[in-house]
This record gives structure tokens, sequence and C-alpha cells, in this order.
């Protein structure tokens, strides 16, 4: 499913899941353990590649909006919040990837990172990598 067939997403579920990437960075820096980042990469590589209907965090998100919002949705536009997958993923592989080959404290600063713009989104409502989206396209580097 591409996200231009569906310009928007709930922003309820996006704070939602973005809340869920924390928690699971969280747990990482915490325990040491890999696990959780190898979820992260996996669902944000199904949520930035335009089948988030079979993301995990996507479906929890959707059962907690319905129990505390009763459902409720305020549409946010897809395609700045499918970058954002993709920085998120990139992220993910890149702590995958440090945590595997030893470089432990670099992969501890970028998950720290990663923590910090997903509480930014959850409880901000602040999209850092939507801020760069659209600043690459005012500036031509994405074209639409």
């Amino acid at each position: 499913m591409s996200t231009q067939h569906n310009a928007t997403l709930n922003g309820n579920k996006v704070r939602i899941v973005a809340f869920m990437v924390a928690i699971s960075g969280l747990i990482y820096l915490i325990s040491g353990n890999i696990i959780p980042v190898v979820i992260l990469v996996i669902d944000f590589a199904i949520r930035g590649f335009g089948f988030r209907q079979y993301s995990p965090f996507r479906f929890i998100a959707g059962k907690i909006n319905n129990g505390l919002f009763n459902g409720s949705s305020k549409p946010v536009y897809a395609p700045p919040k499918t970058f954002a997958a993709r920085i998120g993923l990139t992220f993910s592989i890149a702590v995958l990837v440090l945590h595997l080959t030893g470089w432990l404290l670099s992969a501890s600063i970028l998950a720290s990172m990663l923590i910090c713009f997903a509480l930014l989104e959850s409880i901000g409502n602040i999209c850092v990598a939507c801020y760069m989206y659209s600043f690459m396209h005012k500036t031509g580097v994405l074209k639409s």
C-alpha cells in the first residue's frame, strides 16, 4: 500500500506509536538486550515502505486509541510520517549494527537520540523528521 493512496494518518495513533518507540528504546538502554531494537527495525521497515496495516505497533496503537480516545482521529499528512519512519529505520539499523559490532557507547547514543525524537513526537507533537521532510521539499532535495 503506497502512502500516496492514503494521504492521511490518525495523529493519535502516530503519537502512541512514537511513545512505544521510546519505550522500546528505553528497554534496550536499560537492559542491553538487542531484541527491542530488532523489533524497531522490523516495525519501522513495515511502516516506512507502505505496509503500515501490518505494523504491530500501529495495531497496538489502534487498540490503545480505541480504549483511551474512543477511536477518535486527528488526521495528519502521511508522507512526512512515512519519511520519519524511514529515518527511524536508519537509526534503528545503525543501533543494531553498532551493538552487534561492539560499539555499545555509540549504539546507546544513537538509541538515546531516537528516544528523544520519539518523545518529542509523542509528548510534544513535534516531528523533527517531518520538519526535515518539509525543508527538503522546499529546497528541491525531495520531489513529490
